[in-house]
Order: structure tokens, then C-alpha cells, then sequence
């Protein structure tokens, strides 16, 4: 029976990055499936990474954002993307680039109207995350369950809808694809996504194999 294993990450999550490096070591997979394309792939692996030249003012705030969270807690962002890939490389494992290639992803939310930004912005509706749990481990993977990430993603889809598309179910989609490619010709694979993209790629998966595979879902220990 074919086994798939999947990590879910935060992308500045110390925890993350811990556990990929023991789920490779535990998992021993054919292929480490990464939540990129070619493109980031080679800015996230090259010495100087760059910005895409098409992001408008919304995605450049959304990354600076990021990048001060990474700085603050000591990790830049994708750390764990590129420790799948260092960890894989140095044990000869193969590895599969299963995400859509960034400017499809940059051309869906350059459509995404202002009005559906705005609504989201204003919202009183928040969903409860063990914040105390974040702060006493230091990591944002302790707070995070996965019946809080899908009340977070059914959120999320019900207040943008458009971004919900771009970011969020196309990309499950054409994930799922290429992972059912990589398994056509190997027995084990290790995934590392984004923990927004669990509830959608396992309910693909399910769907897809029903029960002629074994799915294990690795959370940091």
C-alpha cells in the first residue's frame, strides 16, 4: 500500500522546521514533495533572494509582514521549505516541486476587487486559537489544531472568496495532481504545505484513494 506523509508548516515556525527534518528522518520517503514552483524555488535556494518585480503595494505589505515576523523570532521565511530540500538532498532523496508557478498565483489576486479586501478588513468575526500555548512554546504550530485550521480556511473562504480561489483551492488542486503523478512511479511520499492547504489536499486524497492509502499527518512533538 502506498503511504503519503504530510507536514503542515507555518513559514516562520521554529517548529516546523524541526519537524520536517524528523519526519524525513523517521519517514524515509522516495520523494519529498515542497509546496513550490521552479521559480521560488531557485530564489528560495539561491544566496539572494529576490521580490517578484508584479507585486502590487497589498502583497508587498503582506511580505514585509512576514519577513519582520521571521526576523523577529530568528527564521526567514520558507526556512522549512528549504530544509525539506537540504535534508532530501543530503540523504539522495528525490524531489517533486508540486505548487502552481508564482505569476498564475500574482495574476489570480491582481483580480481580486478592492471591495472583497475591504469587507474582510472590517469583519468582527474571529476564530479562537490557543494563543497562551503559542506564547509558552514560542511557536505558532502549538496553537494551531486541525479543526482550527479549517474553521480558520471556512473563514477565510467565506469572507474572501476570490482570494480564497487564487491562494487557497486551485493551488490544493493542482497540488493533488502532481502528487498523484509523483505516485504513479513511488511507494512513500513526505509532503510539506502550508497548514492552510491540509484540510483540502486530505479531503482530495481521501476522496482519490479512499481506502488504498495510508495517510499519516506529522504535527511538531
Amino acid at each position: 500500500m502506498k503511504k503519503i506523509y504530510i507536514i503542515p508548516v507555518a513559514h516562520v515556525s521554529k517548529a516546523s522546521i524541526n519537524t520536517v527534518k524528523n519526519g524525513i528522518n523517521d519517514a524515509s520517503p522516495d520523494v519529498v514533495c515542497v509546496e513550490l514552483c521552479y521559480n521560488r524555488f531557485r530564489s528560495l535556494m539561491s544566496q539572494k533572494r529576490s521580490i517578484i518585480p508584479t507585486l502590487n503595494p497589498l502583497h508587498l505589505l503582506l511580505y514585509y509582514v512576514q519577513q519582520s515576523i521571521g526576523w523577529a523570532v530568528g527564521i526567514k521565511p520558507g526556512e522549512e521549505m528549504k530544509t525539506a530540500i537540504i535534508e532530501a538532498s543530503k540523504r539522495k532523496i528525490k524531489i517533486a516541486l508540486i505548487d502552481i508557478p508564482i505569476n498564475i498565483i500574482m495574476k489570480g489576486l491582481s483580480s481580486v476587487p478592492l471591495s472583497e479586501w475591504f469587507r474582510a478588513m472590517f469583519t468582527r468575526e474571529h476564530i479562537k486559537v490557543d494563543i497562551s500555548s503559542m506564547f509558552k512554546k514560542g511557536d505558532v504550530m502549538y496553537g494551531l489544531s486541525p479543526q482550527e485550521i479549517e474553521d480558520l480556511i471556512i473563514m477565510f473562504k467565506r469572507h474572501l472568496p476570490t482570494v480564497y480561489n487564487v491562494m487557497i483551492e486551485k493551488r490544493n488542486i493542482y497540488m493533488v495532481r502532481n502528487i498523484e503523478k509523483v505516485l504513479e512511479t513511488n511507494d512513500t511520499l513526505l509532503c510539506v504545505i502550508g497548514a492552510g492547504h491540509l484540510p483540502g489536499i486530505l479531503k482530495l486524497l481521501k476522496e482519490k484513494y479512499k481506502n488504498g492509502m495510508s495517510i499519516y499527518v506529522l504535527w511538531p512533538r
